[in-house]
Order: C-alpha cells, then structure tokens, then sequence
C-alpha cells in the first residue's frame, strides 16, 4: 500500500513525503532528494523500529542538506580532479570535495524535488536534468521505483540520454539494525575480494588491493573488529570508505552482494544487485543535523554503484550511457529474522 504521507514547504522548495507500507514494513520516501527518511523492519519478538538514521526533523532534511537516505546522481561516488574525458570531449564538473567532485556535485539528485506517482504497489520517482548541468553532458531522464514487498525494499533505477555521457546511481541510506547505539557489533559480509586502492583524497589509482587475510576485508565479523586497525586506508579514514569489487557470481542477485545482522535485534538485511560495486561507509566522523547528533559509528552505508573515478580509469567497469541505451540497475534490501 502507499499513500501521501504529508505535503510541505522549506526555503521556497515544495515536498511531500509518501509511505509504503508492507505487513509489518514501512518505509517513507521524501521527494525532496528521493530520500528514503524512515524504514522500520520487525525483529525477533515482531517490534518495528526504524532502521536508518538521519535527522529527527523531517525539515532538517532540506534546512541541512547532506546525502542521508538521499538518491545520488548523476555520478555517485567521486571523480578525480572533476573532470573526464568522453569522444575526445573533456569535461569540467564542479569541485564539491576540494580539488574533486562528488555525488554529482552542487547540483547532485540529492538536491532536487523528484516528481512521484503511485502505480500499485510501487512509487515512481521522476527527474528531468538538463543538459550541461554540474557540467556533465546529455538531457537525462531518470526514473526510480520504490518498492516494499515481503519484507525487501527495492529500487529500480532507469535512464536515457540524448547525449553520451556517465552515470552512476545509488542510494545513500544510513543502517543501523538496532535503532539505536552504534553498529560496532553487528556483524558484515561483502562477497568481495579486492577493494579499489585510494590515495589520500580516496580517489583509486587504477590498482586493486587484494582482501584474504587483510583487516578490509569483511568475511562475516564485526563491523568495529578493526575499525581502530592500523592500517594505513583504515587509519586515514578512521574507519571505511572504500569501494569493494563484487564478485560476478553475485551480480544476477541470486546471491546476497552484503549482508548485515544484528545479534540483539535478531534483524538480518541482505543486500541483492547487479552493480559492480558497493561502498562500505562506516559513519567515520560524528555529525550534527539541525537539533540531532549522530555519533561516530552510528550507522552505515552499503551504497551499491559503479566504480569510483572509472570515467578516467579504462580498466573499470564502463560508466558511459551512449545515446539509444538505457541505464538500468537494480538493488534489493532484504530483512528477515534469526532466532
């Protein structure tokens, strides 16, 4: 079931707020950034709590504007020195992250009001960007699809350009399988082998860093089992940031990508896509959003994606959507129970 939830106004910009609604699962969707802003999921003794963080007030989402819950576009992720080279074109973006750009930059999706439609079971998302816009080439049109069955949250991400140009979407949610505290004792598994190796400004230099027997890696343990770790990336970061190859036999979503669980709650999210890649962020510094805090390790992020950077690195996966193509991706969030 969906329905509009709440209409309002911030600074000038309209937004509404839609709810999907799903036996025990609920989930609302703000237009403002297509943002999911509140995702609650029974545990093992069937209370529903919410479990994704951001600001407690709904307007703190506009009023503070950062990525929580937000739909991320037209590039996720980061581009080095903010620029790309496409059909001997090359483009300057906006330098949102010092000397790079990120998330799209000023004008990223997670600042737009996305127009919505109900279509049964499902609430459609809409943006008509323009071309040159943030600087990147090509009018894309981009639909996203919300929906909540059987205890899974999936988005469905389309686009199409009349230009070539590069895209990379995902969603910026923010977990914590508790509702509360931190996530240090949930335990993490990504199905991948090799993380893309970053220099200081977390921008990869082409090589990839092998996870066997390394404290990146996440092979069923504890989130904060080597958070504090010296290695030279965790160190840097205080945490993760990294950008984790998916392993191909987990790209027809037959198999879980990642997968998080809370031992207290008994809640279990199992992370199904067809993209490449998955961010791991680990809520690295403590942050502070109208009249909420959010402590260090509060949450987490499992933003699944194309590679960073790889419009300027030619051994990534391709992020060039050609004129005549459809982009499509697609993300499942599954919650089940263990006793």
């Amino acid at each position: 079931m969906i329905r509009l939830k709440t209409q309002f106004s911030v600074n000038g910009i309209d937004t509404a707020v839609y709810t999907i609604a799903d036996g025990g699962f609920e989930a609302d969707i703000l237009t403002y950034g297509g943002r999911i802003t509140r995702l609650t999921v029974p545990d093992r003794d069937g209370v529903a709590q919410n479990v994704v963080c951001g600001p407690a007030a709904i307007e703190d989402y506009i009023r503070f504007p950062q990525f929580y819950g937000a739909l991320i576009g037209r590039y996720g992720n980061r581009i080095g020195g903010a620029a790309f080279a496409l059909n001997g074109v090359r483009y300057e973006l906006e330098k949102n992250e010092g000397a790079n750009t990120l998330h799209g930059g000023f004008h990223g999706f997670d600042k737009k009001v996305w127009q919505a439609e109900m279509q049964g079971s499902r609430l459609i998302l809409s943006l008509d960007v323009p071309d040159g816009e943030g600087g990147y080439p090509g009018r894309l049109k981009v639909t996203v699809a919300y929906t909540l069955e059987a205890g899974a949250l999936s988005i469905a991400y389309t686009a199409v350009t009349d230009k070539d140009t590069v895209v990379n979407l995902t969603n910026h949610a923010y977990f914590n399988l508790a509702g509360a505290g931190d996530i240090l004792n949930q335990r993490l598994t990504i199905a991948a082998d090799h993380l893309t190796n970053v220099d200081g400004a977390l921008i990869p230099d082409g090589t990839l860093i092998p996870l066997k027997g390394s404290p990146l890696g996440f092979f069923d343990k504890p989130v904060g089992q080597d958070i504090q770790n010296a290695h030279p990336l965790i160190a840097a970061c205080k945490g993760y940031d990294f950008n984790y190859c998916l392993t191909r036999d987990v790209r027809d979503m037959s198999k879980p990508a990642a997968s998080l669980y809370d031992p207290g709650s008994g809640r279990l999210m199992e992370v199904l896509t067809n993209a490449p890649a998955v961010q791991l962020y680990t809520s690295n510094a403590p942050a502070v959003i109208g009249g909420t805090t959010l402590g260090r390790y509060a949450a987490l992020c499992l933003e699944t994606q194309n590679y960073p950077d790889a419009p300027n690195q030619p051994g990534f996966p391709s992020a060039v959507l050609r004129v005549g193509e459809t982009y499509r991706a697609r993300t499942v969030y599954r919650f089940s129970v263990r006793p």
